[in-house]
């Protein structure tokens, strides 16, 4: 079995988060042997006053897997998008949302990099988890990505395939062909002109010799509203 690790990035608060990781130790991670790389952003956690020590300590104790198995990383840095385009103002914020998003996958992607060599690589959001076990051909990894299909729609075409954002699994190229923010695609036929993150990360991934696969896959996403509640 090649080696993988899941890339945990977004939302996190120190508590209640037996249900999120269990989900994820029983229907990814314990199955295929993961390691995890675990960050967030200390603007997106229901905490203050953490320090890397205390991020780390929390997040080791929650996925209660062997030590050499957990990598933690806390994201300080604010990351402020330059993007200037003639397009709305809502438009321009979901672009933004996605630069941001997509940045903060390459840094704990970087930081995977620095730990160790792995063959392949799993976006993934603890707000966001699997309810049923994955699984996928280890020896197809070379110029796919496997992802969430479902049915969002072009403005020409509602009934046209699209991937959710919420969970990736590829190569390191892969990741790569992901987290390019560096060009911003606008498409005038997609929906909301490609600038929202699902949309903005397809036009990407057309453009490189990777192409989507569906996995078999179904997740179940947590309120925002009440997560810190």
């Amino acid at each position: 079995m090649k080696n993988g690790v899941l890339l945990v990035s977004g939302r996190w608060r120190p508590y209640r988060l037996d249900e999120q990781v269990g989900a994820y130790r029983k229907h990814l991670v314990d199955p295929h042997d993961l390691y995890v790389m675990h960050t967030s952003h200390n603007s997106q956690m229901c905490a203050a006053n953490l320090n890397d020590s205390t991020f780390d300590a929390a997040v080791r104790l929650q996925w209660n897997l062997q030590s050499y198995r957990v990598r933690t990383h806390l994201l300080t840095e604010e990351i402020l998008p330059s993007i200037e385009m003639n397009l709305s103002l809502w438009k321009r914020q979901q672009l933004h949302n996605w630069y941001i998003q997509f940045t903060h996958i390459r840094q704990v992607f970087e930081f995977a990099l620095q730990w160790r060599v792995f063959e392949y690589f799993i976006r993934a959001r603890i707000d966001i988890v699997p309810t049923n076990t994955i699984w996928f051909d280890h020896s197809r990894l070379s110029n796919v990505i496997y992802g969430l299909e479902h049915r969002n729609g072009w403005s020409v075409d509602r009934k046209a395939t699209i991937y959710s954002d919420w969970f990736y699994l590829t190569s390191r190229d892969g990741i790569l062909a992901l987290t390019n923010t560096s060009t911003v695609y606008i498409n005038r036929n997609a929906r909301c002109f490609a600038a929202c993150p699902e949309e903005q990360v397809w036009e990407h991934v057309i453009r490189s010799r990777f192409s989507f696969v569906s996995i078999n896959i179904s997740m179940k996403k947590y309120i925002k509203t009440t997560w810190c509640a």
